[in-house]
């Protein structure tokens, strides 16, 4: 059904009007305060790519509306006995230790990581975590503040696409380099107590290496 006017067809010689993108989605739409963070504004992007730049790490709080976050950690504790639970002992590159470097060099220091996951295979598929992630406008706010050059893509491992972090009271993520070049996390309920969230800004992991900079990263 079309409650809408019956427009005049177009005539040979008439000026059509220029129609604006569309940058919104339903799945930003549903899942993102978009009143407070415009995604698709440029303006609103270039503060957060300097923010991001300046910082190394960008906040944006109340992000996705009070519903989405509801119905995601509702979805997320149904399943929350299902999570993969694991402890590790790794260093902060995440690499093998070296041999050749002593002990309590940065590359062969060891933390210990506990955690719990529930894989993309196990996100409810009306999950607004979901609906973020195949967002169109979320996807090129993304790559427009971390000035990625192309296109973004989804994970080529299907398992690794969605994931939901789960930690129970003693359990840690031990510092570490990301292996991806970034990552966007949303916090779906904060902890009652600790649970503290920390971060080295300027510690970037191909540098550390150039640079000598992985004793910075001993000291965080």
């Amino acid at each position: 059904l079309d409650a809408a006017p019956r427009a005049r067809r177009p005539r040979s010689g008439d000026r059509l009007p220029r129609m604006a993108p569309v940058m919104e989605d339903q799945g930003s739409e549903r899942t993102v305060d978009l009143a407070r963070y415009p995604l698709a504004s440029r303006t609103f992007r270039e503060r957060c790519r300097l923010e991001l730049d300046h910082e190394g790490a960008l906040v944006l709080p109340g992000f996705m509306l009070a519903p989405a976050v509801n119905d995601a950690l509702s979805q997320s504790l149904a399943r929350e006995g299902d999570a993969f639970f694991c402890t590790k002992s790794h260093n902060v590159f995440l690499l093998s230790p070296d041999p050749d470097l002593h002990g309590e060099h940065p590359r062969n220091r060891e933390v210990s990581s506990s955690k719990g996951i529930l894989a993309d295979d196990q996100i409810d598929p009306r999950s607004p975590l979901r609906a973020l992630y195949d967002s169109p406008l979320f996807r090129e706010f993304l790559r427009s503040v971390t000035g990625t050059n192309g296109a973004l893509h989804p994970y080529a491992d299907s398992l690794a696409s969605v994931n939901v972090h789960v930690q129970r009271a003693g359990q840690e993520l031990g510092w570490h380099f990301d292996n991806s070049s970034f990552a966007a996390t949303v916090m779906l309920r904060p902890a009652s107590v600790g649970g503290l969230f920390q971060y080295c800004p300027g510690t970037d992991r191909d540098a550390a290496d150039e640079r000598g900079g992985m004793e910075a990263v001993a000291r965080c």
